[in-house]
């Protein structure tokens, strides 16, 4: 009777050791899906929406040696989490492939002597918010450099601008938005201050946008955003071809501005106080509102006239330093 009580009692004991080690088995497999779960979200949110926290720059790659650690450590508990990890490692790389796989991607010469500050500079200002790419790839024996784009489809006039050297316009009016913003005029030592106002985790106002001018009628004021045009409409361009082709920077801005002048056709002098929402960015030609009984074709002295309330949204958009590319 005591040997079978015993074995009974023995046996009792195991399966509740059993049950408590699988309870706490469960249990902690349950916590580790949940916190990877967590993690792939953050991390994908991320890599996706780096302008809307700050703190991205700088806990991204935290982020990710945590979760690929965590991982690690849960293939050594059983099978069980072998196969849980496997799983996860499938569902993160499908998520991150998803979006993306198709993201854009183009290639440049650069100048051997110009990548070592050119790209440095880029990565800063792109995780600062003032460029939508950055250098993933750099072959420095023949220049080759690889630009990563926060986009699936780049508009073939903004790749053309992909920077090739230190004088690219992406790369200096990017330089120039974030100086307005720092409240600067001077270019001394750039690389420092870059360095400088990144580890202090800033980030710009205004992300970066382009601006596309399309002369042909009927001619179209396009703004260009994370990927997306966010604002289109009619405009007009200077008669007799007298806003030029090219891309430019944009380089001064007021909310209302008197302009006066010669007007080309009939020798007219004409005077516009308070004209609404201009945007300079070639000598005197400027983007800006004004009042016309229709849009669409060439009627300005050289500026890019828009409806006040578009010109009113574009306005809210652009900034010292945004590139505006005139097409025909």
């Amino acid at each position: 009777m005591f040997t079978k009580a015993a074995v009974l009692f023995a046996v009792s004991f195991v399966f509740l050791i059993f049950m408590n080690c699988s309870s706490a088995n469960a249990n902690y497999l349950t916590a580790v899906v949940k916190k990877t779960q967590e993690e792939i979200k953050e991390f994908n949110k991320a890599f996706e929406s780096k302008h809307s926290n700050k703190n991205y720059n700088s806990n991204c790659t935290q982020k990710q040696t945590k979760q690929t650690g965590l991982l690690e450590t849960n293939s050594t508990v059983n099978s069980l989490a072998l196969h849980t990890e496997t799983i996860f490692n499938k569902q993160k790389s499908t998520i991150y492939n998803q979006k993306n796989k198709k993201r854009f991607t183009n290639t440049t010469v650069v100048n051997p002597l110009d990548i070592p500050t050119l790209t440095n500079n880029i990565n800063l200002l792109y995780k600062m918010g003032y460029l939508p790419f950055y250098a993933k790839k750099v072959d420095s024996s023949t220049g080759l450099v690889t630009w990563q784009w926060d986009a699936k489809t780049v508009p073939s006039e903004l790749a053309l601008l992909t920077p090739k050297s230190l004088q690219n316009i992406l790369y200096k009016s990017a330089i120039d938005h974030f100086l307005n913003d720092m409240g600067l005029n001077t270019k001394t030592d750039i690389s420092s201050l870059l360095e400088s106002e990144y580890k202090s985790r800033w980030q710009t106002p205004k992300p970066f946008v382009w601006v596309l001018v399309n002369q042909k009628p009927p001619e179209r004021l396009k703004i260009w955003q994370d990927g997306n045009w966010v604002i289109e409409s009619n405009c007009n361009t200077g008669v007799e071809h007298l806003t030029p082709d090219g891309s430019f920077i944009v380089y001064a801005r007021y909310k209302h501005f008197t302009m006066s002048g010669i007007f080309p056709i009939n020798a007219k002098p004409y005077f516009y106080p308070n004209v609404p929402y201009v945007n300079f960015f070639n000598g005197n030609n400027a983007i800006h509102g004004f009042p016309r009984y229709a849009y669409g074709f060439p009627q300005s002295a050289g500026c890019v006239e828009l409806p006040v309330d578009n010109a009113k949204k574009v306005y809210s958009y652009l900034y010292i330093g945004a590139v505006v590319t005139i097409i025909n």
